[in-house]
């Protein structure tokens, strides 16, 4: 067989070692359809490397990870972004040892150096009051359209949730007796988020609004299912443009502002990873950095001598 044909049937055989693993992912680990997206993409790039000729899978070597990562580097990713496309492919490779295609000891050639978490950014209280501001400005106006985008930006800071979260509300999951929502979050966890005074009574202007839709979904698209995340990126970008806020405001930095504002009011660190739907304490500490940093600034800010 000459090696363009080899090439060829290694390629074919890789794909469909992809398609098994995202199945088990899937099937075995219970990952949700975002999550499962997310390794699909980070294994891409594995794939786009390997497809340059670089390396047989079963010969992945230390060597092989440090050019990788290289090749990564190259196309100016984060080292976050790298950090999580190499445990991906760490979850990959054990799926094939497991198999015996790859020998178990290769596992360790994934000890990779930890990468530093990157402070998240975060909406200042007065930021976040006049996105708001623009948010109220647009009741003079209560289309069905508008109050579903106020819906959305009040959620966002009302209750942390992720863009997918919000996305996929069902109203039967809304419990207006305490106020709160049974949401679905990384690794299908199913966690309570609550919202405010203020925010029921935008879901209710907008629920009277489409009372004629009997979609499940809080939020529709504009065929079937539940709303884009892309479309809801649009909106919250579209309010902050409103609020003339010098930043582009994405729905994630909502949730990250929504979190900081608890912890500098004094709410405990372990109630915000439960509001978040954070599997580990360590992932919400990232918030302290941000509310030293914000001291700091103040302090700067305000001291005669500084």
């Amino acid at each position: 067989m000459n090696r363009g044909a080899s090439t060829h049937l290694f390629m074919a055989d890789l794909r469909t070692l992809f398609a098994d693993y995202l199945t088990c992912l899937r099937v075995e680990k219970n990952l949700s359809e975002n999550t499962i997206g997310a390794y699909r993409n980070d294994l891409k790039k594995f794939r786009q490397y390997i497809e340059k000729g670089h390396c047989p899978i079963r010969s992945f070597t230390g060597k092989t990870l440090t050019d990788f990562i290289i090749f990564l580097k190259k196309k100016h990713l984060s080292g976050s972004s790298i950090a999580r496309i190499i445990s991906s492919l760490r979850g990959f490779f054990l799926f094939l040892a497991e198999k015996g295609i790859v020998k178990s000891s290769v596992i360790h050639t994934f000890d990779s150096p930890r990468i530093e978490r990157k402070v998240p950014m975060v909406l200042s209280k007065s930021e976040i009051a006049r996105l708001l501001a623009a948010v109220d400005a647009k009741l003079k106006n209560p289309t069905l359209r508008n109050l579903r985008d106020i819906a959305i930006v009040e959620l966002f800071y009302a209750t942390g949730m992720r863009a997918s979260e919000l996305a996929s509300i069902k109203c039967s999951s809304i419990s207006w007796e305490t106020g709160s929502i049974r949401t679905i979050g990384k690794g299908n966890r199913e966690r309570i988020v609550f919202f405010d005074g203020q925010t029921r009574l935008i879901l209710e202007k907008y629920l009277r609004a489409r009372k004629q839709m009997k979609e499940p979904w809080l939020f529709p698209g504009k065929t079937h299912g539940h709303i884009s995340r892309q479309n809801i990126w649009k909106i919250v970008r579209r309010y902050g443009r409103l609020a003339a806020l010098s930043r582009n405001i994405k729905p994630h930095m909502l949730r990250h502002t929504f979190a900081t504002h608890l912890l500098e009011e004094g709410l405990d660190l372990r109630v915000i990873q439960e509001l978040l739907g954070h599997k580990s304490i360590s992932t919400t500490k990232i918030y302290t950095q941000v509310s030293r940093g914000r001291l700091k600034e103040q302090y700067r800010k305000f001291h005669p001598r500084s």
